[in-house]
This record gives structure tokens, C-alpha cells and sequence, in this order.
């Protein structure tokens, strides 16, 4: 496919971003995805859980996932999914919100590029261009049979992270399956969205940057 450039509002920032073609069959040829691909969870929050993260995104969009400015992970960690490879993304929420308290899983995504963005005005300026496959609808709550503890924090955390609570824990073939099956992966995506990732380049709008979980902001 070649280099494409992404331009942000920003015109001093730009990012060249890869696109690789398994992403690009994945809605022109409507592959399936596998849940063997399922290799990575991602906690994310707005607000100290105030409020949601990423609602507003859909199966098809693309979007820039944010992460905190931590030396400890970057770049390395942020850069650590592959292209096609997925990432489910969760977020806790606290009462009153429209939905009961508690870790809801809301998307699964996978990232279209192999570089970091920054987002300066962003209180977690890191970002990566990923891709949604799959929106929950409606969003899921975690069962109570299941133990979020360990992915937390921001980074990327390998899939097998999470746990089960009381029983024996579950193989991760049988884990990434079960997760996996929650979700129903789209298998069209708009012209629009596919001109903006496949053309010469993607316009972000002001209203989804800067502000966090708007745009999915950590």
C-alpha cells in the first residue's frame, strides 16, 4: 500500500503511518478475524471514571488511542501489538452514569500504524491510529467470575492478565474464546471511512482531540 500521511488540525504534526494489508482485506475482502488474534487487554477511563471513554466510536472508525506519558512503557510497550492483531479495550465506571458501576467491556481494536502520535494538549499525549472492529452493543459488564486487576494502569497487557476468580483458571485459548465471542466483528465498513484510511489522508476534527475519552483519551 505505501506510505500515507496522517495531518492533524495541528499542521506542524504529522504522522506517516503504514498501512498493511491485512488491515485494508479485512473490509474490502470481509476476512474474519479469529479469537487467537485476541492477544492483548487495555484499560482505559475518563475522568477518574466520571464518565465513558471511546462512546462515541464505532465498528469501522479510526481513531487514536491515548496513553499516559510513562517512560516506564514507552515507546516499547505502546508499539507492542502487531498490526491485525487485536486489543480489547475496558473501562470502569463509577455510579451514575446510566449504567450500574463497575468494568464494562466496550471495544475490540487493532492498530493501523507502527508509530506514536503526541497530543499536546492531551493529559495522555501519547496516542496510536488503530482501527475498531467491534463495538459492543450494548456495552458488557464484567462478570463477577472474572478478575481485571493486573491489565490496569494504561498499557497494553497481555490477554492472559486476566484472571479468573475462585475456579482454576482458564487456558488462554479458552479465555481469548470466550472474550472474543462478545463481540461481533464488522464486516463492512462505510466508503467514507474506508477512502479515509486507504486515501491520501485522514482529517481529525477539532471536537475529538484534547479532550480525554472523548477520543478514547486514557
Amino acid at each position: 500500500m505505501g506510505d500515507k500521511i496522517l495531518k492533524k488540525n495541528n499542521p506542524k504534526l504529522t504522522i506517516k503511518i503504514i498501512i498493511e494489508d491485512q488491515v485494508i482485506n479485512l473490509y474490502k475482502l470481509k476476512l474474519m478475524y479469529s479469537s487467537s488474534q485476541l492477544l492483548y487487554a487495555k484499560n482505559v477511563k475518563r475522568d477518574q471514571g466520571n464518565d465513558w471513554a471511546y462512546l462515541n466510536i464505532q465498528a469501522g472508525d479510526p481513531f487514536e488511542l491515548n496513553f499516559p506519558n510513562n517512560p516506564k512503557w514507552k515507546p516499547t510497550n505502546y508499539l507492542r501489538p502487531q498490526i491485525g492483531e487485536l486489543i480489547m479495550i475496558f473501562q470502569t465506571i463509577n455510579e451514575g452514569h446510566g449504567e450500574d458501576e463497575g468494568t464494562y467491556l466496550t471495544h475490540l481494536v487493532t492498530p493501523i500504524e507502527n508509530v506514536l502520535g503526541y497530543d499536546r494538549n492531551s493529559t495522555h499525549p501519547t496516542t496510536r491510529l488503530v482501527l475498531c472492529l467491534a463495538k459492543a452493543e450494548p456495552i458488557i459488564k464484567k462478570s463477577d467470575a472474572w478478575n481485571f486487576k493486573y491489565p490496569n494502569r494504561g498499557q497494553i497487557c497481555d490477554f492472559d492478565t486476566i484472571k479468573r476468580m475462585k475456579d482454576k483458571d482458564w487456558g488462554i485459548s479458552r479465555k481469548q474464546k470466550y472474550f472474543f465471542d462478545l463481540f461481533t466483528i464488522a464486516q463492512t465498513i462505510s466508503e467514507e471511512n474506508l477512502t479515509g484510511i486507504v486515501g491520501e489522508s485522514i482529517e481529525l476534527e477539532d471536537e475529538l482531540t484534547g479532550l480525554e475519552g472523548l477520543q478514547g483519551i486514557n
